[in-house]
């Protein structure tokens, strides 16, 4: 699917957009020792359906650049 980004290097360092910012869901499982006293077991299951793009109240789309600067833009399949 090819993309037009109507800003597509960052404003700040002027590199390309790498990807967008994705907004994830997900589960931080416990670990149950024998004591009772819970503790994270540091795998954290992903439900990826409910994975979302980051948009503005505009509708523009959360971009990032290999140096992690973000900035939103309009953008649409083409």
């Amino acid at each position: 699917m090819a993309l037009k980004i109507e800003i597509p290097n960052c404003p700040e360092c002027g590199s390309p957009a790498s990807g967008t910012i994705e907004r994830l869901v997900g589960c931080a499982e416990f670990e149950r020792p024998q004591n009772g006293v819970l503790e994270y077991s540091g795998w954290t299951e992903i439900f990826w359906e409910e994975q979302r793009t980051n948009r503005d109240s505009e509708s523009r789309t959360e971009l990032i650049c290999e140096n992690r600067h973000s900035w939103f833009s309009k953008m649409e399949e083409v």
